[in-house]
């Protein structure tokens, strides 16, 4: 029988609300850095969206296969997930707006007598990425600004296509897993036939399905 439990926390990680300065509800940020002296240039970042979901998988795999880089390839890095002041994975009405590119549109509630589900906010969560997170951070930790990756599941991945269109000098890598390029009718290829060019080196894009 367990007489006592404890509130379990993941080391090395820690949290905090970060509102955009050109005012709207807080984000809140999750963040792990690891222990050790950062290298010459600084820490590679792992920005992701759906922090409250996504920041647990990516900090176990960090761990467990940063210790043994000869073998699983994998080295230490700094991650910081963007999600909601929220104890739920998700927070599904600031997401859609948050990740759904526009133009803006309305749809049905997700609850019937709940408010309509809103997208096209996508520009103004990349501009608090570029000018408030990435700085924020860099307050914190030594970042290396040539290994910088953004990492988006689902409508996150969609996000991280509609970022690299936009922005892509912003990543060097960009990993969007199961994107929603059907999303209206794949209008985010319409974004992609406009896309900005890269400033540099090409950007390195992973897509994956499943």
């Amino acid at each position: 029988m367990i007489n006592h439990t404890s509130v379990y926390s993941m080391p090395g990680t820690c949290f905090f609300d970060l509102a955009p300065a050109a005012g709207g509800e807080p984000y809140r940020i999750f963040l792990s850095i690891p222990a050790q002296r950062p290298p010459a240039g600084g820490w590679p970042l792992l920005v992701m969206t759906d922090g409250n979901a996504t920041f647990p998988f990516a900090v176990a795999s960090l761990v467990t296969q940063a210790p043994y880089p000869t073998g699983t390839n994998v080295g230490w890095g700094v991650i910081a997930a963007i999600g909601y002041p929220s104890d739920e994975p998700y927070d599904p009405l600031r997401r859609s707006w948050d990740l759904g590119p526009p133009p803006v549109k309305s749809y049905p509630p997700f609850v019937e007598g709940g408010p309509p589900v809103v997208i096209g906010g996508t520009g103004k969560l990349l501009d608090f990425i570029d000018n408030e997170l990435i700085p924020r951070i860099a307050e914190m930790v030594i970042l290396d600004p040539m290994r910088r990756s953004l990492f988006g599941h689902s409508f996150g991945g969609l996000f991280t296509l509609y970022a690299l269109f936009e922005r892509p000098g912003l990543f060097a890598n960009w990993i969007a897993a199961s994107p929603t390029i059907y999303w209206e009718n794949s209008e985010i290829l319409k974004n992609e036939a406009q896309r900005q060019e890269a400033p540099g080196n090409a950007p390195f894009l992973h897509l994956s399905a499943g």
